[in-house]
Protein backbone atom coordinates (compact mmCIF):
# COMPACT_ATOMS: atom_id res chain seq x y z
CA UNK A 1 0.00 0.00 0.00
CA UNK A 2 2.52 2.29 0.88
CA UNK A 3 4.55 1.86 -2.43
CA UNK A 4 1.16 2.73 -4.41
CA UNK A 5 0.38 5.53 -2.61
CA UNK A 6 4.05 6.68 -3.41
CA UNK A 7 3.12 6.21 -7.20
CA UNK A 8 -0.02 8.55 -6.67
CA UNK A 9 1.64 10.88 -4.98
CA UNK A 10 4.71 11.41 -6.45
CA UNK A 11 4.35 10.01 -9.90
CA UNK A 12 6.66 7.52 -11.89
CA UNK A 13 9.58 7.50 -10.12
CA UNK A 14 12.42 4.96 -10.21
CA UNK A 15 12.68 3.35 -6.39
CA UNK A 16 9.95 3.71 -3.61
CA UNK A 17 10.46 4.07 -0.34
CA UNK A 18 7.97 1.38 0.18
CA UNK A 19 9.56 -1.28 -1.55
CA UNK A 20 12.87 -0.71 -0.18
CA UNK A 21 11.15 -1.74 3.68
CA UNK A 22 9.90 -4.29 1.72
CA UNK A 23 13.45 -5.80 0.58
CA UNK A 24 14.63 -4.95 4.24
CA UNK A 25 11.91 -6.55 5.89
CA UNK A 26 12.13 -10.02 3.42
CA UNK A 27 16.35 -9.92 4.24
CA UNK A 28 15.84 -9.52 8.03
CA UNK A 29 13.15 -12.83 7.85
CA UNK A 30 15.33 -14.39 5.78
CA UNK A 31 18.35 -14.00 7.78
CA UNK A 32 16.46 -14.87 11.41
CA UNK A 33 14.77 -17.86 9.46
CA UNK A 34 17.22 -19.23 7.15
CA UNK A 35 15.54 -22.87 6.92
CA UNK A 36 12.43 -20.87 5.22
CA UNK A 37 8.72 -20.51 4.93
CA UNK A 38 7.72 -23.32 2.10
CA UNK A 39 9.54 -26.46 0.49
CA UNK A 40 7.66 -25.86 -2.91
CA UNK A 41 9.02 -21.84 -2.72
CA UNK A 42 12.81 -23.36 -2.26
CA UNK A 43 12.39 -25.61 -5.13
CA UNK A 44 10.65 -22.98 -7.36
CA UNK A 45 13.71 -20.82 -6.91
CA UNK A 46 16.29 -23.36 -7.41
CA UNK A 47 15.16 -25.23 -10.26
CA UNK A 48 13.19 -22.41 -11.91
CA UNK A 49 14.79 -18.54 -11.28
CA UNK A 50 17.02 -19.14 -14.44
CA UNK A 51 14.25 -20.06 -16.86
CA UNK A 52 11.81 -17.49 -14.99
CA UNK A 53 14.61 -14.65 -16.01
CA UNK A 54 15.34 -15.37 -19.49
CA UNK A 55 12.43 -15.88 -20.82
CA UNK A 56 10.33 -13.07 -18.52
CA UNK A 57 10.89 -10.23 -20.95
CA UNK A 58 9.90 -11.92 -23.81
CA UNK A 59 6.22 -13.27 -22.30
CA UNK A 60 5.97 -9.63 -21.28
CA UNK A 61 6.58 -8.05 -24.70
CA UNK A 62 4.23 -10.63 -26.04
CA UNK A 63 1.42 -10.17 -23.78
CA UNK A 64 1.90 -6.62 -24.61
CA UNK A 65 1.41 -7.09 -28.32
CA UNK A 66 -1.35 -9.24 -27.66
CA UNK A 67 -3.34 -6.92 -25.57
CA UNK A 68 -2.67 -4.13 -28.02
CA UNK A 69 -3.83 -5.99 -30.60
CA UNK A 70 -7.16 -7.04 -28.70
CA UNK A 71 -7.43 -3.45 -27.69
CA UNK A 72 -7.35 -4.15 -24.02
CA UNK A 73 -4.53 -2.21 -23.05
CA UNK A 74 -6.06 1.16 -21.34
CA UNK A 75 -8.14 -0.79 -19.26
CA UNK A 76 -6.46 0.09 -15.89
CA UNK A 77 -7.67 -3.38 -14.40
CA UNK A 78 -5.67 -5.35 -16.65
CA UNK A 79 -2.68 -3.39 -16.54
CA UNK A 80 -2.48 -4.34 -12.53
CA UNK A 81 -2.97 -7.82 -13.62
CA UNK A 82 -0.92 -7.75 -16.18
CA UNK A 83 2.23 -9.14 -14.24
CA UNK A 84 0.22 -11.42 -12.35
CA UNK A 85 -0.56 -13.18 -16.06
CA UNK A 86 3.46 -12.63 -17.01
CA UNK A 87 4.46 -14.75 -13.75
CA UNK A 88 1.86 -17.33 -14.50
CA UNK A 89 2.90 -17.98 -17.68
CA UNK A 90 6.71 -17.48 -17.45
CA UNK A 91 6.16 -19.97 -14.35
CA UNK A 92 4.41 -22.54 -16.49
CA UNK A 93 6.65 -22.01 -19.29
CA UNK A 94 9.88 -22.54 -17.14
CA UNK A 95 8.50 -25.66 -15.47
CA UNK A 96 7.85 -26.98 -19.02
CA UNK A 97 11.36 -26.70 -19.63
CA UNK A 98 12.80 -27.83 -16.43
CA UNK A 99 11.06 -31.13 -16.77
CA UNK A 100 11.81 -31.62 -20.70
CA UNK A 101 15.37 -30.96 -19.68
CA UNK A 102 14.72 -32.86 -16.63
CA UNK A 103 13.60 -35.96 -18.73
CA UNK A 104 16.58 -36.09 -20.92
CA UNK A 105 18.98 -36.21 -18.54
Amino acid sequence: LLSISERLILGDIQIFIGTNLMVLAIFSYCIKYPDGINNQVEKIGNNLSMYVYVIHVSIMEAVNWLEKMIGINDFAVFQWVRPIIVIIISLSFAALVYESCRDKQ
